[in-house]
């Protein structure tokens, strides 16, 4: 075989595993919708929420109160050991951690 057989044979592949991957996409979008059991899964989360914040109205501000307190001392361990040089250089390890 010589190269021009071997690049419409490598062609011809491509084209039949996009042709396959195109096919089967509708099977896989449909399958990720949401179900009825995801629907009943949320409505309880919210159930439970709004049980929480009649329990405790401030509920709310107390979680964003506790998440602030958290990143920030995440933040200053993270200064702490890389230093104000690396802190901005190293974003990219610093955002994630925090």
């Amino acid at each position: 075989m010589g190269r021009r057989t071997n690049r419409r044979l490598g062609r011809g592949i491509l084209a039949g595993l996009l042709a396959l991957i195109f096919t089967s996409m509708t099977s896989v979008v449909q399958s990720y919708q949401l179900s009825p059991s995801v629907t009943k899964w949320r409505q309880q989360i919210q159930d439970g929420y709004d049980r929480r914040v009649a329990a405790d109205p401030s509920f709310l501000q107390k979680s964003f109160t506790e998440v602030l307190l958290a990143a920030g001392t995440q933040l200053a361990a993270e200064w702490n050991r890389r230093g104000s040089g690396r802190l901005l250089a190293e974003v990219d390890f610093v955002l994630p951690a925090i």
